[in-house]
């Protein structure tokens, strides 16, 4: 089966000469159709960037990208921004503050020139578990979680093929994540919709996806599934660090460290 979306050396060069810096090394990788592909990595890996290839955002890259099949120009059609969409990671700075809620479904309707304006905002608010008695409020009315559920629905709005998460949820309070996540993946369960996920959390992309790769310093270093995480098996020794850190402090292994530093060992 053809794969949605495919990536093969894909490169980005930030900078020129002395001072260009390789930020995507020759990365390759596909996604299945509605499946959930996690990237993961420490910041400055190469994640965002990687999204906003796909996105169209960013259009200084080498390589190749496909979308079912087809080469994704540098320069995106209309259609193609359609079927590709994007969650960002802060809700408070992808909003405008001065649109309502109504403003901001809208927008995308109009640039598209879809129909049904009234029936698609219900909908869509409605998919991301908001009453219509959100629809004329401001960002500044609503809580964090409830910004990004007006985000999500606004990707959502254009019925899109591909969504593209870059760390959903962790500009929010923690009593939320849960809760955003699960609406995530409740929407997929709904609809043929295929995430590419980013997240420096481990936890979340082995609750929420199919497949993880793993970016280190512009490289995929790994692809594994999330028992490997669970289980503590990855393969790469960056990734065995990675999954360290994400336990948090050991207090067992910090003692250790120290008498080994206190040998000489």
């Amino acid at each position: 089966m053809t794969p949605v979306i495919e990536a093969n050396g894909l490169s980005v060069v930030f900078g020129k000469g002395a001072a260009a810096h390789r930020v995507l090394d020759s990365v390759s990788f596909r996604v299945g159709r509605n499946e959930v592909f996690g990237l993961v990595g420490e910041s400055g890996c190469g994640k965002s960037t990687l999204l906003n290839c796909l996105s169209g955002l960013q259009r200084n890259w080498e390589g190749e990208l496909r979308i079912d099949g087809a080469p994704l120009a540098r320069r995106r059609s209309k259609a193609c921004f359609r079927r590709t969409q994007m969650v960002f990671q802060d809700p408070y700075d992808s909003l405008h503050p001065r649109h309502t809620v109504n403003s901001i479904l809208r927008e995308p309707l109009s640039i598209h020139r879809l129909g049904d304006v009234d029936a698609r905002i219900r909908g869509a608010l409605s998919e991301v578990g908001l009453g219509p008695e959100f629809r004329f409020r401001y960002p500044h009315q609503l809580s964090g979680g409830q910004r990004q559920r007006v985000a999500i629905a606004r990707a959502l709005i254009l019925d899109p093929e591909i969504l593209l998460l870059d760390e959903p949820t962790s500009a929010l309070d923690v009593s939320v994540q849960a809760e955003i996540l699960n609406l995530l993946l409740d929407i997929r369960e709904k609809g043929r919709i295929t995430y590419v996920l980013v997240s420096h959390n481990l936890g979340v992309v082995a609750h929420m996806c199919n497949r993880i790769a793993v970016l280190h310093g512009g490289v995929l270093v790994e692809e594994l599934v999330p028992d490997q995480l669970r289980e503590h098996t990855p393969q790469h020794p960056y990734t065995r660090r990675l999954l360290d850190a994400n336990l948090g402090y050991d207090r067992g292994k910090a003692h250790r460290m120290l008498q080994g530093a206190e040998s000489g060992g």
